[in-house]
């Protein structure tokens, strides 16, 4: 029943979620098939409910020989795993390497809040009833024993003070039943409460993960969602990034195909050698009259912004990487605004010169201009700065038709 309201309920998660179900016995503990079953249907993250250590060994060897253990797949375990897996019998019992497990999530309940008044005098008269001061309470089952009694007793009490029902009712079991969902107090274990289908509403449960020899506990649940310690996870490559939860599909960048690279790479090209010679040119033949007169700094600002406008090109080809990204904005528009900037303001000099209607000489000097200049591509830097700083490029894969990502 367990597993079927499991299924049922990831199943009405959404489409994107599939799932695989295996079974297996304790009468047929092969369980090299169902593994198989898992692998083949490229599970990537696995549930696991085992309820007896002597399947322990079987499972995760057959995992290993699968392909269902290590970066990549993460498994989640019931109580039982957490109560019986050590490093030791993992080797010595079941021949297997403790660190194959690394990153196994396990959740299991959890004997309640020990700062709690009602945990510190339950440890007291735990002590008291042993005979043994300071006693340790051996593990959390005693603790929901103790609970699972009150909430006996208080539904009990309940109906007995109850006029409608009274004390004849204590062996109507159906009448029982609907008393004990209305209990609600505070217990060892944390509020105690039950829902319609008598399950726990507000229990406490641990989530510990397996490091490779221990079981730390890493977060917990409280009747509000998971609450989990990030800086104490580590998974199955040693690292703190959670694994994918799909299928890892080849990755390949599909901008353009190689000839229409091989083309636009040559044109562009040619383009710079074509820039770069007349940079350099320019600044030869500076004191040339013509090019004097055609004010030889904004020449080569134009060259200078065709250059990066015309590199920005090779950064569109090739693995996407944020980087190129940058470089494909940046070089884009700080082209574009110094090659059209300059144009612009050396234009704007001869309209002012030419439309002077008086004889008188005017002078406008390089430095005025360049100044004109940096109004127009001052604001498209500082854009630029809070764009790259504020909402870097990321890069993301995008299943495509052919089986890829793209």
């Amino acid at each position: 029943n367990l597993i079927n309201q499991f299924v049922t309920e990831f199943s009405a998660s959404g489409p994107d979620v599939q799932i695989t179900r295996v079974t297996y016995t304790l009468s047929d503990p092969d369980v090299k098939a169902p593994m198989k079953a898992l692998a083949d249907a490229k599970c990537r993250i696995i549930f696991s409910v085992l309820s007896a250590s002597s399947l322990f060994g079987n499972v995760w060897k057959e995992a290993k020989a699968a392909g269902l253990l290590g970066p990549g797949i993460q498994w989640i375990g019931a109580e039982s795993i957490y109560g019986e897996m050590t490093a030791d019998n993992l080797r010595s019992d079941h021949k297997v390497d403790p660190q194959d497990l690394k990153g196994l999530f396990v959740v299991t309940p959890l004997g309640g809040k020990e700062s709690s008044p009602e945990f510190i005098q339950f440890r007291r008269d735990y002590a008291n009833w042993t005979g043994i001061p300071n006693k340790a309470i051996p593990d959390n089952y005693i603790t929901h024993i103790y609970d699972a009694v009150w909430s006996l007793a208080r539904a009990a009490r309940n109906m007995v003070l109850t006029p409608a029902i009274g004390a004849g009712q204590l062996l109507n079991s159906t009448a029982y039943l609907s008393s004990l969902r209305g209990v609600q107090f505070t217990g060892v274990t944390g509020n105690v409460g039950f829902d319609r289908n008598g399950d726990r509403t507000n229990g406490v449960f641990g989530v510990f993960q397996w490091t490779g020899d221990a079981f730390p506990l890493v977060g917990s649940w409280e009747g509000q969602g998971v609450q989990m310690e990030a800086d104490k996870l580590v998974f199955a490559d040693g690292s703190k990034t959670a694994p994918l939860d799909r299928i890892l599909l080849p990755e390949t960048a599909i901008l353009f195909g190689w000839g229409g690279i091989a083309a636009i790479s040559a044109v562009a090209a040619l383009a710079l050698l074509f820039l770069a010679i007349t940079f350099i040119l320019n600044i030869a033949q500076s004191k040339n009259t013509l090019i004097y007169k055609s004010s030889p700094l904004f020449l080569q600002y134009i060259c200078f912004g065709l250059i990066l406008l015309v590199a920005s090109i090779f950064f569109w080809f090739g693995d996407a990487a944020a980087w190129k990204c940058h470089i494909r904005v940046w070089f884009g528009f700080v082209g574009f605004s110094l090659a059209y900037g300059a144009l612009l303001v050396k234009n704007a000099r001869l309209w002012y010169l030419f439309s002077e209607p008086s004889l008188r000489i005017i002078a406008i000097t390089n430095q005025q201009l360049t100044t004109y200049l940096m109004l127009i591509l001052g604001p498209q830097i500082i854009l630029l700065v809070l764009w790259s700083s504020l909402s870097p490029f990321t890069i993301s894969s995008v299943p495509n038709a052919a089986g890829t990502l793209r």
